[in-house]
């Protein structure tokens, strides 16, 4: 994740045009928020998908039966909104 922020963070030190710094700007921030997560994650030894550290994360799961995205929380499931 570090070498890929690092070549992000590269990238948008070129000319971009607005609509392309705007989006690299936000999978840089996605992608900082996601190594963070997972750092804390193997910080705290968390090995169990049932572990409240795992399930309290916003989780995106694309489900093949209704063929849409769903995220989940804790006990919770719901379909993307967009």
């Amino acid at each position: 994740m570090k070498e890929l922020i690092t070549r992000m963070v590269a990238i948008v030190r070129k000319d971009l045009n607005i609509l392309q710094r705007t989006l690299m700007g936000a999978l840089i921030v996605l992608d900082v928020h996601a190594r963070d997560v997972v750092s804390e994650l193997v910080q705290k030894r968390v090995n169990n998908l049932n572990d409240f550290e795992f399930s309290k994360q916003l989780r995106y799961y694309w489900d093949a039966e209704i063929d849409d995205c769903l995220v989940k929380q804790t006990n919770t499931s719901f379909r993307y909104g967009y």
